[in-house]
């Protein structure tokens, strides 16, 4: 055994376990650790309870041998405090997949999105995200798909934003609904409007975009009202403009379209 290592009895039974399911499928202790990658020390030490198995060592039994990673614990582990404690390896997983699976964040118009003429407003597409922030937030992010270029040259139109409503208002880009505030280039509708924010030294928010009024040259500085702002901007996706020709193939054979 390693000098000041210890296995529980539970490591042990599983150990026995894993030598038992080697030995009845005739497999020798070389030719299993060529299969799982690993020394054949690993193996040896592991079945002479002198080191335990670790989790990502038991996924590669239950791949190797066909078999759920459940049946290695059964009647080998109990649920006190002396138990094998593979938590902290689970989290780990649990957090790699987090970076690597998709996310679907809807996309909306923000010429519809809340308008209350558009009551159960559908997305018009979604957008896969990969990464610890969306995938942790996916559910409370929003896209909007951008028809004017109001913030220019920061957003333009047909560009995406991905808005997280839950940032707390600060100096950037962000969202705003504003209530019976008509807006002529798109036929006096309400919608999100996506605007620049200010935070002043006393804690006030002003937004503005760039639009001006009676030919001023700048533009005009609004304070935020409650329930107006909808969430900052933490993401700009632009579309990259491919030229090219497009051509028609005709008759192609089945399989090959």
């Amino acid at each position: 055994m390693i000098p000041g290592f210890n296995i529980s009895l539970e490591e042990k039974a599983l150990a026995d376990k894993l030598k038992e399911l080697r030995i009845t499928t005739g497999i020798s202790q070389k030719e299993l650790a060529e299969a799982l990658s690993v020394s054949i020390q690993t193996i040896t030490s592991i079945e002479g309870h002198k080191r335990a198995a670790s989790l990502p060592l038991l996924r590669s039994y239950s791949i190797y041998f066909n078999l759920n990673l459940s049946t290695f614990f059964n009647d080998t582990i109990d649920s006190t405090e002396n138990s094998l404690n593979y938590e902290s390896e689970i989290e780990n997983i649990k957090n790699k997949l987090i970076n690597i699976l998709p996310v679907q964040i809807p996309c909306y118009s923000h010429r519809e999105l809340y308008n209350p003429k558009f009551p159960k407003l559908k997305a018009i597409a979604y957008a896969l995200r990969t990464g610890d922030y969306y995938s942790k937030r996916g559910k409370d992010l929003y896209m909007i798909q951008v028809q004017t270029n109001n913030l220019y040259p920061e957003v333009l139109a047909n560009d995406r934003i991905v808005v997280d409503p839950t940032v707390e208002v600060d100096t950037g880009i962000g969202i705003v609904y504003r209530k019976n505030h008509k807006r002529d280039h798109f036929n006096n509708e309400d919608g999100a409007m996506i605007i620049r924010f200010e935070k002043t030294q006393s804690g006030q928010i002003l937004f503005a975009n760039n639009f001006t009024k009676n030919h001023l040259q700048t533009p005009i500085k609004r304070e935020l009202k409650e329930n107006e702002y909808k969430g900052m901007v933490i993401q700009i996706i632009r579309p990259v403009l491919v030229k090219g020709i497009n051509s028609t193939y005709k008759d192609l054979p089945i399989g090959q379209a």
